[in-house]
């Protein structure tokens, strides 16, 4: 069973996987996402963590993009949890009573999904690799996500640890590198980088990867990644620094 902590600990072991950490020190607590807008054109969420944990949404987070919406900003949903079709993304948004529209769902370049994975089947990937060596394309660079029971291990975790036994071309997608916040971007191509707000729960991802693009970022922290752990401890250990963080959106 992963925990948090052996979770941050390998993050921090693949930091030569990811990008450049190209944050600030320093980090600015507030208490709802509305303090950002009148410096935000856009705002992108991640998924699980920040609007729904499993198939269960965190409350107060539907109406707060009603209310972002209603002030002019546009939304977008820039999830590495790409198992699904779009039109069955937004389904499943709207029956957890988000207002979500197909434009407005990012995802990454393969459908991807690790809900059948197991170790005997990734010791079988691993042999065959090894006979037959050939790419291996990671869509969702995720090594967890949050669901109701815990954590559970992504396509990123069974990625790098086929890296870590040597094989030699495999290629990570989805956040914390750069394609999928450059694919979010050209929907918003008359958003400067600097009003884009990226909100997700994950400081090696969602953060990292949207401060290198020189987006805006807050670590949200309640329901996530890091539920009932104090952030400031994981923040300053990784150097990975959010503009903001809050609670809930």
């Amino acid at each position: 069973m992963q925990t948090v902590h052996s979770v941050f600990a390998r993050y921090e072991d693949l930091r030569a996987r990811l990008p450049e950490n190209r944050t600030r020190p320093g980090t600015t607590a507030i208490a709802s996402l509305l303090e950002l807008q009148p410096h935000a054109s856009a705002f992108v969420f991640d998924a699980f963590g920040v609007l729904n944990v499993g198939t269960e949404p965190i409350p107060g987070a539907a109406a707060r993009l009603r209310q972002l919406r209603t002030a002019g900003c546009a939304i977008r949903i820039l999830s590495n949890a790409a198992s699904n079709g779009k039109a069955q993304t937004v389904e499943k948004f709207r029956a957890l009573g988000f207002e979500i529209a197909p434009e407005e769902i990012i995802t990454g370049f393969l459908f991807l999904s690790s809900a059948e994975w197991n170790a005997g089947k990734q010791a079988m990937l691993s042999a065959s690799l090894q006979q037959s060596p050939r790419p291996v394309v990671i869509a969702n660079a995720d090594l967890v996500a949050p669901r109701s029971g815990g954590l559970s291990l992504e396509p990123g975790f069974y990625g790098h640890q086929l890296a870590d036994q040597g094989q030699t071309d495999v290629r990570f997608f989805g956040k914390p590198y750069p394609e999928v916040y450059a694919l979010a971007a050209q929907t918003l191509a008359e958003v400067e980088p600097d009003r884009i707000v990226m909100c997700g729960d994950t400081l090696h991802t969602d953060i990292l990867g949207a401060s290198a693009a020189g987006w805006q970022t807050v670590l949200v922290t309640r329901d996530g990644v890091l539920a009932g752990q104090e952030p400031q401890e994981f923040i300053e250990a990784s150097g990975i620094w959010p503009d903001f963080w809050l609670p809930r959106i």
